[in-house]
């Protein structure tokens, strides 16, 4: 029974892993292709297999990359410190002791 136990865990860590690092193009296959099945199965009906379909292409992480807000700013640091911004995990520049 505990080797079955792990053996599942490992099973479901190993396919976290593949679908984190799963290409976009194939994400978005594989999320039609389990949506299509879950509703064909009756596990879902039309609307849930829709949701299901657009929670599985979601990108992996916070996706702050992808609204790239202030906190993943491309700003020249010369730029920054003339403005007197600066990333707050920069060291500071002349910091009194």
């Amino acid at each position: 029974m505990q080797q079955l136990m792990v053996g599942l865990i490992v099973g479901a860590a190993a396919m976290y892993a593949v679908w984190h690092w799963l290409p976009a193009r194939l994400k978005r296959r594989a999320a039609q292709a389990i949506a299509h099945g879950s509703e064909r199965l009756g596990v879902t009906d039309a609307a849930g297999a829709r949701q299901l379909q657009q929670s599985l292409q979601q990108p992996s992480g916070c996706g702050a990359c992808a609204r790239c807000e202030p906190a993943c700013s491309t700003q020249p640091r010369a730029e920054a410190e003339a403005e007197g911004t600066r990333d707050p995990g920069e060291p500071r520049r002349n910091a009194p002791v």
